[in-house]
């Protein structure tokens, strides 16, 4: 959903892998809110890393505000 970033190896993390990552603007994140316009929905708010070599899952405080505002 576009928070995706992927790492180069440990030793040389930069730059990003770019096939692998996936970066998107706030509105792009939120768009399918947009579009359902459910009556409530839910925000993730945290920055995860997971398991998956050097993949982290990115929500920095800007992106958030913005979602959030839109949202």
């Amino acid at each position: 959903m576009g928070g995706d970033m992927v790492f180069g190896s440990p030793e040389n993390p930069l730059p990003l892998n770019e096939k692998a990552t996936d970066m998107g603007s706030a509105t792009n994140r939120v768009e399918h809110v947009r579009q359902c316009l459910p009556e409530i929905c839910t925000l993730d708010c945290g920055t995860m890393n997971f398991a998956e070599a050097d993949y982290v899952m990115t929500n920095t405080p800007g992106m958030l505000r913005a979602m959030g505002g839109m949202m």
